[in-house]
């Protein structure tokens, strides 16, 4: 896994059509990441990728020569007496494909399973947290006791 986090790696913010962040690793690997963040307040939600929003990001990736990636933020509901986790999950977009309704809290819709969702929820934490294709990380903010 990689250590997406740390100072080792290059990081630029970019905001534009199909993606929000361009990263290198040190094995000068070169990402486009399109970041999806959410504040949950149940476990039910899903984040969806829609197929728009792949085109756009392969679109974007394979102009400039880098690997499609999705970053999904899950952030804990908030709450001002409690700890705040915030889990990081990136992924390459075709080992988002992959995995895919063959791993609890990745499934897809649509004829084709065209329409990619992510879900954070409890249940499926611990298969998306200990998968080898997901590099995984966990903020906590302090509460202020």
């Amino acid at each position: 896994m990689h250590p997406w986090l740390s100072y080792e790696h290059r990081v630029a913010y970019v905001d534009h059509v199909g993606a929000d962040l361009i990263a290198t690793d040190k094995k000068e690997k070169r990402y486009a990441i399109s970041v999806k963040s959410r504040v949950f307040k149940t476990d039910g939600p899903q984040q969806p990728f829609d197929v728009d929003q792949q085109q756009k990001l392969v679109s974007f990736a394979e102009d400039f020569g880098l690997i499609a990636t999705v970053a999904f933020v899950c952030i804990d509901k908030i709450e001002i007496n409690k700890d705040i986790n915030i889990d990081v999950y990136i992924i390459e977009l075709e080992d988002f494909r992959k995995l895919a309704n063959k791993v609890k809290g990745i499934t897809s819709t649509g004829a084709n399973g065209e329409i990619l969702h992510f879900s954070n929820a409890p249940r499926n934490q611990k298969y998306l947290q200990n998968n080898e294709l997901i590099n995984f990380h966990r903020l906590t903010l302090k509460a202020n006791n």
